[in-house]
């Protein structure tokens, strides 16, 4: 039977995993999954759109990128590694962004034409 390992970045190795590992690495999971994350719905008409868009890589698969609004990324609010690091999501907290991966080129057009457009002074 093969023991559940784990990669201890303080030093670079795998070890066994304990129950601490698992308890601190579930709650991790359940915390990214129960925050809330930024909606706009209500929108008013004269709403400024002028912004920017930026491509942001898809940390967890190479096939594609995510597109939201050119902002910096912060890190999570309350939310720590298991080392209680910082832990940062794929793309900034933003309600202005495409909520699924997009095939790179078709990504690079629409924020090229985007970006031309707001650059243009368009609202």
């Amino acid at each position: 039977m093969n023991d559940l390992t784990i990669m201890d970045w303080a030093t670079a190795e795998r070890r066994p995993a304990t129950q601490e590992d698992i308890d601190k690495m579930q709650n991790i999971l359940f915390a990214l999954s129960c925050r809330s994350a930024p909606v706009n719905d209500d929108v008013p008409d004269d709403a400024d759109f002028g912004f920017l868009l930026a491509m942001y890589p898809n940390p967890m698969r190479n096939d594609g990128v995510f597109v939201s609004e050119l902002k910096h990324i912060e890190p999570y609010h309350g939310i720590t590694g298991m080392q209680g690091e910082a832990v940062f999501p794929a793309i900034p907290e933003t309600p202005y962004r495409i909520g699924t991966q997009l095939p790179r080129k078709f990504a690079k057009e629409l924020v090229r034409r985007w970006n031309a457009f707001s650059a243009k002074g368009h609202t």
